[in-house]
């Protein structure tokens, strides 16, 4: 999303939630009467965290009934966590099942391997996952530079990526960016360790379950 100016958010009030929540999911779309009732549901479980209720309501955004009353469960028993980092990071690691390809879901995790709040390049993902041999039926740079791009846009879609500063670069949300190092610190395909400040190498660790490392 393009913003002139950069606001801070606290947590919303019911009423807040379910406006930011409705507009982010499709509007009209969630006031069909069999769709209604479980949009509220979802937007409650959100706990009126502004990151969270974007991130889930465009996750669900066309999605069928079964989907959302799935997710609408997935957040009820996510609260059990306790603390507010543990609860946000609960609710946004739902939305990494969200992407209906994989290709998606590794994209997403590798632009945890860059800093926070880098512009990080497409071209450089695509030559990632083309290392991880994670494009099905492509068989030329080019191709592979399409489907990255493609890729990368249906992130960016559902708002689990934004626009980098200039064209052909993406960034991720500070918060995202934690939950993706969270989730491919214990991936069993694509597991990767982000050491940030790293002094000296940790040798009391082994490293060889890990497909990339990351010395930020």
């Amino acid at each position: 999303m393009r913003v002139q100016k950069i606001v801070p958010l606290d947590e919303l009030d019911k009423q807040e939630a379910w406006v930011l929540f409705r507009v982010m999911a499709g509007g009209e779309a969630v006031d069909s009467s069999d769709l209604n009732h479980i949009a509220r549901e979802v937007a409650d479980a959100c706990g009126g965290m502004p990151l969270v209720i974007v991130t889930i309501a465009t996750g669900l955004k066309n999605k069928k009934h079964h989907v959302w009353a799935a997710r609408a469960r997935q957040l009820k028993n996510s609260n059990l966590q306790q603390g507010m980092e543990k609860n946000v990071f609960a609710k946004l690691e739902l939305s990494f099942n969200y992407p209906e390809r994989e290709e998606a879901k590794l994209l997403f995790l590798l632009c945890s391997l860059f800093p926070e709040d880098h512009d990080i390049s497409v071209e450089d993902l695509m030559r990632y996952t083309v290392g991880l041999k994670v494009f099905e039926d492509v068989h030329t740079i080019e191709e592979a530079r399409y489907t990255a791009h493609d890729v990368a846009s249906t992130l960016t879609d559902s708002l689990m990526l934004l626009d980098g500063s200039k064209k052909g670069f993406v960034k991720m949300h500070d918060v995202l960016h934690d939950v993706a190092i969270y989730i491919s610190s214990k991936d069993d395909k694509y597991r990767f360790k982000v050491m940030a400040g790293l002094k000296n190498w940790p040798v009391t660790q082994t490293f060889e379950n890990y497909s990339a490392i990351s010395l930020i």
